[in-house]
């Protein structure tokens, strides 16, 4: 019981002497006011990068947008010209074809064929 008296008037004892625990008071405050400062600051940082990700996320959907516009114009032109090919290519072969006469009266002579009998 005795020890245990003893311990606790000495526990009390540097609440007797403010004077003694000023320093330390103060040194524990300014600790505590690096620790906010800090907070703070890494509470600015984390607000930056999720505003950064944020604008980042906006930019590469508005990215995504202009790539499938592009793509789809692409598909379509693509589609036009192979279109106009065929329409073109066929419209040569009817050209070619009508140049030359069908039928019975076609000359040997334009296959080289003159003059040979025919099997």
């Amino acid at each position: 019981m005795a020890s245990i008296a003893a311990s606790v008037k000495q526990k009390r004892e540097p609440l007797k002497s403010p004077r003694r625990n000023k320093p330390l008071v103060t040194k524990a405050g300014t600790a505590l006011q690096d620790i906010a400062s800090h907070v703070e600051d890494t509470t600015s940082d984390i607000t930056a990068i999720v505003e950064a990700s944020r604008e980042q996320s906006t930019a590469l959907i508005e990215i995504n947008r202009a790539i499938n516009t592009v793509t789809k114009s692409s598909q379509q032109n693509a589609a036009m010209v192979e279109d106009s090919s065929g329409h073109e290519l066929a419209n040569d072969k009817k050209r070619n074809v009508g140049r030359f006469p069908l039928g019975s009266t076609m000359p040997i002579r334009s296959r080289g064929l003159v003059g040979r009998e025919m099997p």
